[in-house]
């Protein structure tokens, strides 16, 4: 942070203004973040995302991306051609996260039914009582009668889309309801949510790495699902996780369950974030 030097055989390294740059005797400058050795170097924010870039290229490991924000996030206005610029230059590895209440609305759902079933399920939001503890302030719980919801993401054929492994995240607590999932109509498991407490999350994967149709079929009331992960497990490449509500501020960030909150969002260990407020 600017001050102290460092004895070593053969001279002193002194840390510099420019924070990381190091200062060795009267003239040498070393600066790992300035490989290029230039007075400043522009990309000194990005060298985290420069790294898993190059292992994103040489196959060696991925890339965590997260779009924080309002309707432009939520909407994926901006995230859905950000996914479209990355997949001309590097390999996806899946849609990421997938808010739970925009499978009502929004992108991913098609076909009979065409939407998430409402009837039976609560939807929880960013203000109100309870607010929803969900990464994108929202969840929905499942209600005393109710009915499955089913989702269909086969309205686009990019390969952004496409997935092997699925992560069911809910909000365990006493009374939940055990879910039961489905994949292409086949039953791949289930969980009780009533069993651990606070944010878990349960993976369910197949063989073929597609776009899949989700069923979702709750045995009572109680269970409450926080959204989904979807990716393809074994590839090394880019996942851009699109995390937005319409009207939000930074002040309703500010008042979610912090403990919750971090632990979805370290879940998706993102290399870079970039936040869309405004």
């Amino acid at each position: 942070n600017g001050g102290g030097t460092v004895t070593l055989p053969g001279g002193n390294i002194s840390r510099t203004t420019r924070g990381d740059s190091l200062v060795v005797g009267a003239t040498k400058v070393l600066d790992r973040d300035n490989p290029g050795n230039i007075p400043f170097y522009l990309r000194n924010n990005l060298k985290w995302t420069d790294f898993a870039l190059s292992k994103v290229f040489f196959n060696t490991g991925g890339l965590s991306i997260i779009l924080l924000g309002d309707s432009y996030i939520e909407q994926e206005n901006i995230s859905t051609e950000f996914k479209k610029l990355l997949q001309e230059k590097m390999s996806l590895s899946g849609p990421g996260f997938l808010q739970v209440k925009d499978i009502f609305r929004y992108p991913n759902t098609a076909g009979v039914p065409n939407s998430l079933s409402a009837s039976g399920w609560t939807v929880r939001g960013m203000t109100g009582t309870p607010m929803g503890r969900g990464l994108s302030m929202h969840s929905v719980v499942s209600g005393v009668s109710s009915t499955p919801f089913y989702w269909l993401p086969q309205s686009q054929t990019s390969t952004m889309n496409i997935w092997n492994t699925i992560e069911l995240w809910y909000y365990g607590q006493a009374g939940g309801a055990t879910l039961t999932v489905e994949i292409d109509s086949v039953n791949v498991g289930s969980v009780n949510t009533s069993t651990l407490s606070g944010f878990q999350k349960a993976t369910f994967t197949v063989a073929i790495n597609k776009q899949h149709s989700v069923k979702v079929t709750p045995s009572g009331a109680g269970a409450e699902i926080l959204g989904f992960n979807t990716f393809t497990s074994g590839v090394n490449g880019v996942r851009a996780n699109a995390v937005g509500q319409t009207g939000a501020k930074a002040s309703h960030y500010l008042s979610v369950d912090t403990s919750i909150w971090n632990k979805q969002f370290r879940a998706l260990n993102p290399n870079i974030v970039f936040l869309n407020l405004g």
